[in-house]
């Protein structure tokens, strides 16, 4: 069993996070919980989007109450495209990069 190295996001990961949340079952299978509101999942679609053009994008504010919970999910998300990421703090905000250098 080969495991592949994370890639670069790309368009088509767009379209496979789309399709994803197409499928709410999907959703609690995987134990992505707090995505629960259309308004949720198009929230997570313009974080990866905006990520993807300016290779990062703030998640949330540090402290914001679901911090940890929007971290898990852009992670687990992450893991599941297989694309390389970093989570991070970047002053008084949560970053998602999309274009890691290292």
């Amino acid at each position: 069993m080969t495991i592949e190295a994370p890639r670069m996001f790309t368009t088509e990961d767009m379209r496979k996070l789309e399709q994803f949340f197409l499928t709410p079952h999907e959703i609690e299978d995987l134990a992505i919980g707090n995505l629960v509101t259309s308004e949720d999942v198009a929230d997570t679609l313009e974080t990866f989007n905006m990520a993807h053009l300016e290779g990062d994008y703030s998640i949330c504010y540090v402290g914001y109450e679901e911090q940890d919970n929007l971290v898990k999910t852009f992670e687990r998300l992450c893991q599941l495209l297989n694309v390389r990421h970093k989570i991070y703090i970047k002053g008084n905000e949560v970053v998602l990069d999309l274009h890691p250098e290292d």
